[in-house]
C-alpha cells in the first residue's frame, strides 16, 4: 500500500544524531552536503532569495535605496528631498518627505555625496545623516560619524564636495534623512544618498 510519511526529524536508531536525507533536491544533514531549491521563498510565497546554476545568491527583496537631486544652487535643506528616485526596493525611501524608513532592524550601510554650491572664500557646507529626524521639528540625532564639513578655502566660485560612508545599527521604523547646512549644495547629479541593509 502506497503511502506518505511527514516527519519534522529523522534519527538513525540508537543515535541522538539527527541524520535528515531527502531525495531530489537532497539535503543530507548526517553526510554534510545541503543542496536547496533555486528559490527560497518565505510561508506566504514571496521569493526571499534565489541561487543561479553558479551559485551566485541573489536577494530581490533586501531593503535598498538610492535616490538623487535635481536642480543647481539649491539651498541648506533639512532634510533634502531627493526628487531622482534611482532605486527603492520595498518602496522605503519617500520622495514627498525625503525619509526611509526602516522596514527591518539592522546594520545598514549608509552614504550621501554632496557637492556644495559655488561661494565666497570661507564659505563653507555640511552634510551629515539623521535619524528620526522630523521635518516639523521633534527628537533628531545625527548618526555617529556620518558628519561631514568643508570650507571653500581656495577662489572665490569654487565648489568643493562632501561624502560620508558609515554602518549603523538600525532599528524597526526608525527615519533617516540626509540634511544640508550652511552654504547650501549643487544637484544636477552631483547629489545623491543610499543604503543598503548588510
Amino acid at each position: 500500500m502506497a503511502g506518505i510519511l511527514k516527519v519534522d526529524t529523522l534519527q538513525r536508531v540508537g543515535s541522538d544524531s539527527d541524520q535528515i536525507t531527502l531525495s531530489a533536491n537532497t539535503v543530507t544533514i548526517g553526510g554534510t552536503t545541503l543542496k536547496v531549491p533555486t528559490t527560497i521563498q518565505n510561508a506566504t510565497g514571496t521569493t526571499a532569495m534565489t541561487i543561479d546554476t553558479d551559485g551566485r545568491i541573489l536577494q530581490p527583496t533586501k531593503p535598498a535605496w538610492f535616490v538623487g537631486k535635481t536642480g543647481t544652487g539649491i539651498v541648506a535643506q533639512n532634510p533634502v528631498i531627493f526628487d531622482d528616485v534611482d532605486v527603492n526596493v520595498g518602496s522605503i525611501y519617500s520622495n514627498s518627505t525625503g525619509k526611509v524608513t526602516i522596514p527591518v532592524a539592522g546594520n545598514y550601510y549608509i552614504f550621501f555625496k554632496i557637492l556644495s554650491q559655488a561661494g565666497q572664500i570661507g564659505s563653507g557646507a555640511a552634510a551629515q545623516v539623521r535619524i528620526n529626524r522630523q521635518p516639523s521639528g521633534g527628537a533628531n540625532a545625527t548618526i555617529p560619524n556620518s558628519y561631514q564639513y568643508g570650507n571653500n578655502a581656495t577662489a572665490t566660485g569654487e565648489h568643493f564636495s562632501l561624502h560620508t560612508a558609515v554602518i549603523a545599527t538600525l532599528a524597526l521604523n526608525d527615519a533617516i534623512t540626509c540634511q544640508t547646512d550652511y552654504q547650501g549644495y549643487y544637484g544636477g547629479g552631483y547629489t545623491a544618498f543610499g543604503g543598503y541593509l548588510l
